[in-house]
């Protein structure tokens, strides 16, 4: 078979492929506009004229309920202690999985023989009576901090007013601010 009859033959093959996609299209054409026929589509705007004959239900208009807030009574002692902990635990669960911060819980927790597992209770607790009880702390603490991704966590956290607060409250007043030591309030 040569060139020429070759190319032909692919035109006459792609004319009928058209031909056929035409057909079919038209079918589907006139199946169409028959259902649409049979199943005509409920009109978007109706005149006076179309609507005379239905009823129409009219409601009085009423307003919507008024919400009222109250001034709530300050929270007791024991409960701003429970929330200032549930403020800490929440912040440091977004560092969880920080491989600094993991890498300093696990050292933190080695050192003192799991007394103080991770960061969580450093925060929660008397800083300076966990300093007297672990002195090696301070060495976990000054070895970590010479490492960038964990000096730049522990950045993060201590810039955190909610964090800064609940430490606050929970240690008596002292905030630590990361890297020069605590910040009176």
């Amino acid at each position: 078979m040569s060139k020429l009859s070759r190319v032909l033959l692919i035109i006459m093959i792609t004319a009928l492929a058209y031909m056929g996609a035409v057909r079919g299209y038209q079918w589907y054409q006139r199946k169409a506009e028959a259902y649409n026929e049979a199943h005509p589509a409920p009109p978007l705007f109706q005149t006076q004229e179309e609507t005379a004959g239905e009823p129409v239900e009219v409601r009085p208009w009423t307003a919507g309920k008024e919400d009222i807030f109250l001034e709530q009574q300050p929270l007791s002692e024991v409960l701003q202690e429970q929330q200032a902990k549930e403020t800490i635990e929440s912040i440091l669960s977004d560092y969880r999985m920080n491989p600094a911060f993991r890498r300093f819980n696990a050292e933190l927790e080695r050192v003192t023989k799991g007394k103080v597992s991770d960061f969580g209770q450093l925060s929660n607790q008397s800083l300076s009576q966990i300093l007297k009880d672990n002195p090696e702390i301070e060495e976990v603490v000054r070895k970590n901090m010479a490492r960038e991704d964990f000096a730049e966590v522990l950045q993060q956290i201590f810039s955190n007013p909610q964090y800064q607060q609940s430490v606050a409250q929970l240690q008596g007043g002292d905030v630590p601010s990361g890297t020069n030591g605590p910040v009176q309030r």
